[in-house]
């Protein structure tokens, strides 16, 4: 499904299918987030236990734990399980996550990344 499609598109597609577009959005939003995690996080690299859902929730201050979200909870049972029978998929939407690029960027300056930022996630 992302070969070819950006995230608005994934979201039509899965919306033509019966998900709702609140869900679609974000599930297509935390599934590199999730999987970026379980990648990365062995490795060293700490993220972060809260997330801003959207830009208003940013301005009032006001965190969302991923603990508490269903759907990036089952992101992550999901990239357990796809991590241990197709890295290469897992790869393919870590390539994509805010995380990983944000990892690449730093070591592209020469830094050595050990944790992630809280980050905005819009939906």
């Amino acid at each position: 499904m992302l070969e070819g499609n950006d995230v608005d598109e994934a979201v039509k597609i899965l919306c033509a299918e019966g998900f709702p577009a609140a869900l679609a959005s974000r599930a297509l939003t935390f599934l590199p987030s999730a999987f970026a995690r379980l990648h990365h996080e062995p490795k060293g690299i700490q993220f972060p236990s809260d997330y801003y859902a959207g830009e208003d929730a940013h301005g009032r201050g006001e965190l969302s734990r991923y603990d508490d979200d269903p759907i990036y909870q089952a992101a992550l049972r999901l990239g357990t399980r796809i991590a241990r029978e197709d890295e290469d998929l897992l790869l393919r939407f870590v390539e994509i996550s805010a995380e990983d690029n944000g990892i690449a960027a730093a070591r592209a300056r020469g830094l050595n990344p050990t944790s992630i930022s809280t980050l905005i996630h819009e939906f």
